[in-house]
């Protein structure tokens, strides 16, 4: 079954149990997304041999994955620094 006649035959069915499955409303077209290089910056930085190796395992295939690591693991660090400056 194609994906368009799946798509008519869930509709045919949810109008008969009482409701459409989509809710376009929630659906906001007038707020585009923001473009990745407008939120990120790109930097080259030297990593240990042995923890670069693990992480590529890790992401192998998964696009985008290393940055989303790197993100919260700095985001982490420089959080919890400022808690301690705060002290």
């Amino acid at each position: 079954m194609s994906d368009k006649n799946l798509r008519e035959t869930l509709l045919k069915i949810s109008i008969r149990t009482g409701g459409p499955i989509e809710k376009k409303e929630y659906v906001n077209v007038d707020v585009p997304k923001p473009k990745f290089e407008d939120t990120h910056d790109r930097t080259t930085t030297w990593y240990r041999k042995d923890l670069l190796a693990e992480l590529n395992e890790i992401t192998k295939g998964k696009r985008g994955l290393k940055t989303q690591i790197l993100n919260a693991i700095l985001d982490d660090y420089l959080r919890e620094r400022r808690r301690k400056l705060d002290e």
